[in-house]
């Protein structure tokens, strides 16, 4: 196995590594039942830039073969999209702007091993360019300091109520993940719900300024114009989900196992 960076190491290019940079990793762990939440918080702060993450979990062959060849591919409108230019993304380019965040995804997931939710059958389909069916993907504009190189993921497993009330056993892993990331002003929400729960949303994300691309709900090729996010609104979407399941135990569905949240800054 080979140490695979979780964002790219191009991106030095625009975030420069300094000798004194930190980043800052808050691990929260919720574990819930019918009538209390126990929060386990986890604060490490240590030398080094995010930038300079990197996973062991990534074979030599994937890491410079189609990982590499899909990070080169997506370099061009990353950059573009990152700075907050007007750009236009055809069927070829969400394909693989797609593939390549499904990736980065995965790569945050293994900074907290508790976090993982991605299948191994989701994480093949990857790699062999197939796009997993229940992926949501959307991104925007933000220029809030707090988000210029940023992410955090969070993981939670749940079961419907009344499964829980007839005794159903729990999960025995995180079913559901949301991560959101920001490089410069880029700033991005992925989620995946591999459980029967439906999930409800809080609020609408195209209405704060997201633009859906996986799966796509504009017809191809989609303009993407700078229409900025506000900084509330980055702070709030980050949550939407944890927000509506673990604070609120959620409409028809009860939290029963256990919420991960990882931040890393």
């Amino acid at each position: 196995m080979t140490k695979q960076h979780v964002l790219p190491d191009w991106l030095r290019e625009y975030f420069p590594r300094t000798a004194n940079g930190t980043k800052t990793q808050n691990l929260m762990y919720f574990k819930r039942n019918e009538n209390s939440m126990l929060t386990t918080p986890n604060i490490q702060k240590t030398q080094g830039h995010l930038g300079n993450v990197r996973i062991r979990n990534v074979c030599e062959k994937c890491n410079s073969g189609w990982i590499s060849g899909i990070e080169s591919a997506t370099k061009p409108i990353v950059e573009e999209l990152l700075q907050g230019h007007i750009v236009k993304i055809d069927k070829e380019m969400q394909h693989l702007l797609s593939q390549w965040l499904m990736v980065v995804n995965i790569m945050i997931e293994y900074t907290d091993s508790k976090t993982i939710t991605i299948t191994e059958g989701d994480r093949k389909m990857v790699m062999n360019g197939i796009i997993p069916d229940g992926w949501k993907i959307w991104i925007g504009y933000c220029e809030n300091k707090n988000w210029e190189f940023r992410y955090r993921h969070n993981a939670v497993a749940v079961m419907k109520k009344s499964d829980y009330q007839r005794g159903c056993d729990v999960p025995e892993k995180c079913n559901i993940q949301y991560t959101t990331v920001g490089i410069g002003r880029l700033y991005i929400h992925m989620t995946k719900n591999y459980s029967e729960c439906i999930i409800p949303t809080i609020r609408d994300y195209e209405s704060l300024g997201l633009i859906q691309i996986c799966p796509f709900t504009k017809e191809i090729p989609v303009t993407i114009v700078p229409k900025y996010i506000n900084n509330m609104d980055a702070e709030i979407i980050q949550d939407l989900i944890y927000n509506e399941i673990v604070r609120s135990g959620g409409r028809d569905i009860d939290t029963v196992f256990v919420n991960t949240s990882n931040l890393l800054n």
